[in-house]
């Protein structure tokens, strides 16, 4: 038994430490135009790499619907 309560915290600190793993959603200015760094970042990219593990975060939302309303964007055909 006294094995279990020595085991237990160095199981429990290794579990705390893969916890850090996902990285935490930054904030964004401009949800149309995103910028990380310095460097442009398209929509599709962010949500893949910030947004997989938090798809309700408000500004994993916030992108998905400016990602939405960009792809309706464009000219109307004439005919």
């Amino acid at each position: 038994m006294r094995k279990i309560y020595i085991i237990l915290p160095f199981i429990l600190g290794i579990l705390s430490a893969c916890s850090n793993s996902v990285p935490d959603v930054p904030d964004v200015a401009d949800p149309h135009n995103i910028v990380m760094d310095g460097k442009k970042m398209i929509q599709k990219d962010f949500l893949e790499k910030y947004c997989i593990e938090k798809p309700t975060h408000p500004t994993c939302l916030k992108v998905k619907h400016a990602m939405s309303q960009d792809a309706t964007k464009g000219e109307v055909p004439r005919f």
